[in-house]
């Protein structure tokens, strides 16, 4: 797996976690957004929690 798409895996996963203890997605990946401070990969972060959320459903 190339390095950008493990870093954007790790960060995606971070923010799922991170939605899992809050309880609010949009939160959790603004948060991971702002500590990491990558603004291209909005979209991904924003997609993933959102993804999860579904599944324990």
């Amino acid at each position: 797996m190339p390095v950008p798409d493990r870093n954007l895996l790790i960060l995606v996963s971070m923010v799922g976690f991170l939605t899992g203890v809050v309880r609010s997605p949009f939160t959790a990946a603004i948060l991971v957004l702002e500590m990491t401070d990558r603004h291209s990969a909005i979209f991904q972060l924003l997609l993933g929690p959102c993804w999860l959320r579904l599944l324990p459903r």
